[in-house]
């Protein structure tokens, strides 16, 4: 409630800690104090140190959708030069679920990212963007790793009828392992 407000440039600071108990606890507790905590912590996405980034990101992604006016400090963070502030940016995107045409592009660049991590929680968070993002998420299907070929079909099961064209293409992604699958047995 509003007493909570109170605390929250204190809960900020332990964001900015080494502890990483203190700083999930902090992140987790900002989480839920909600609107009242996005100022103050969407300052620390400028951080020098990748963990502060990182958990004002986490803590950003648990307040959802009252981050929104945010976003545009969200997304240079998916190019961040650390793998896990990236994935925490995309996890953010994804919770926020803003609109499509903002953050589309930038998340389907990160489907390319070396990092498996960062490229699962990018399919993650286009999932939530619906309809327009299908395209990015069916190309994803064609990655290397299966969880985030699972990520992409979530997410594209997650669009119902907006990913209709997505069927064809896992159709022709499981006809594609069954013929190598028989390749391999000698047959």
């Amino acid at each position: 409630g509003p007493r909570a407000l109170v605390a929250v440039p204190r809960l900020v600071k332990f964001l900015e800690e080494k502890d990483e108990d203190q700083r999930l606890a902090a992140a987790l507790t900002l989480g839920k104090v909600g609107q009242g905590a996005v100022e103050t912590v969407a300052r620390l996405l400028q951080h020098k140190d990748q963990g502060t980034r990182y958990y004002a990101l986490t803590t950003l992604g648990w307040i959802g959708p009252a981050v929104k006016a945010k976003l545009s400090a969200v997304v240079p963070l998916l190019r961040d030069k650390d793998d896990q502030v990236r994935r925490k940016a995309a996890f953010a995107l994804g919770r926020l679920q803003p609109e499509a045409k903002l953050a589309l592009k930038p998340l389907a660049q990160l489907l390319t990212d070396p990092s498996e991590d960062v490229r699962r929680e990018a399919a993650e968070a286009l999932g939530q963007l619906g309809g327009p993002a299908a395209p990015a998420l069916i190309e994803a299907l064609q990655d290397d790793f299966a969880t985030i070929k699972i990520a992409a079909a979530q997410g594209l099961a997650a669009m119902g009828p907006a990913a209709r064209e997505a069927v064809s293409a896992l159709q022709h992604n499981a006809a594609g392992k069954e013929e190598a699958a028989a390749e391999a047995a000698g047959g």
